[in-house]
């Protein structure tokens, strides 16, 4: 597993991060660890939901959690440290039939999202 996530707390003494996003979006995620591992909990307009990290959907540039509904992603580039890292977005994740075929598309719901200070 990667280094990611070393040193984070409890959720009850994790601290939250805001994001300032595209189109004047915020966004507030805070990273703990929990039974399934480094986790975000993230709040966004009336969503409160946790979402542990994704081996599958993260690589070397990005750093991927979710709860298989809606997924937080993440830069990857500091390597150490979920708060210190940019480029943010959340998408939605829906299954649509079409053609007699199903498959899942992705809504972004907020994108551009820089940590503030």
């Amino acid at each position: 597993m990667l280094h990611l996530g070393r040193d984070l707390t409890a959720q009850n003494q994790a601290k939250w991060q805001s994001y300032s996003c595209g189109e004047d979006q915020k966004i507030d995620v805070r990273y703990y660890k929990s039974d399934a591992g480094p986790t975000a909990q993230i709040r966004y307009q009336g969503l409160n939901i946790s979402a542990p990290y994704s081996p599958e959907l993260s690589d070397e540039d990005v750093s991927a959690f979710s709860n298989g509904e809606l997924t937080w992603t993440v830069s990857n580039f500091v390597q150490t440290d979920f708060y210190q890292e940019s480029d943010g977005f959340l998408a939605r994740h829906e299954k649509v039939e079409g053609a007699g075929e199903e498959g899942i598309v992705d809504h972004l719901l907020v994108q551009d999202c820089m940590p503030t200070k």
